[in-house]
């Protein structure tokens, strides 16, 4: 794995302070937009927002001092990060189509539990991952255990994706990681005991 480099301490507390300053005005801007209002009550539901979401996401551009590793917005390959949320909404279609015709009875309903590998080093790929499987419909992640991911789905159609690798290598891709081959799969037609402890 790269290490990243460590940058000083002035250096960083000036791209903190200058993220911070970004990201707080374009949040009121966006606020403005669309509350539209300026009354006491609307700007102050409007601060308190902005301070949290400012709060929260403070480690999603800049590393934590204590972390050799970049944070997740430095590690995304913008082209393909602008490209996957119309592929997953596409995934997303055609999922729901296959689930109306398994509810219609026009195929069949065979539900499985399909575990894969997902070594990657990056905890919201992983996230992201998992909110993507859930998402399609006939499919859900049950279960994330380090690098092991436990899903549930309708049947080996709602899985093809998953079964292929073509979703895990799509997210990997994103956030700049390597992902070798199509990770190792093992199916069932039911929860181990592993699986819901």
């Amino acid at each position: 794995m790269a290490s990243f480099p460590q940058e000083s301490n002035r250096s960083t507390t000036g791209v903190r302070r200058t993220h911070v300053v970004v990201e707080v005005v374009v949040l009121a801007l966006l606020w403005l937009m669309f509350s539209g209002k300026l009354d006491l009550i609307h700007l102050s539901f409007g601060v308190l927002s902005i301070g949290s979401v400012v709060y929260l996401t403070r480690h999603l551009i800049l590393p934590r001092p204590d972390r050799r590793q970049p944070p997740f917005l430095g590690r995304l390959v913008w082209r393909r990060a602008v490209v996957y949320p119309f592929w997953l909404l596409w995934q997303i279609v055609l999922a729901n189509l296959h689930v109306a015709l398994v509810i219609l009875r026009l195929r069949s309903c065979a539900p499985v539990v399909v575990r894969f590998l997902f070594p990657v080093d990056c905890d919201v790929a992983k996230t992201t991952l998992g909110n993507s499987i859930t998402l399609t419909p006939g499919t859900f992640t049950a279960r994330v255990l380090d690098d092991v991911f436990v899903i549930h789905a309708l049947d080996l159609a709602s899985a093809d994706s998953l079964l292929s690798g073509e979703m895990q290598q799509r997210v990997a891709s994103t956030f700049g990681l390597p992902l070798e081959d199509a990770p190792a799969i093992d199916m069932g037609y039911s929860f181990e005991e592993s699986d819901r402890t």
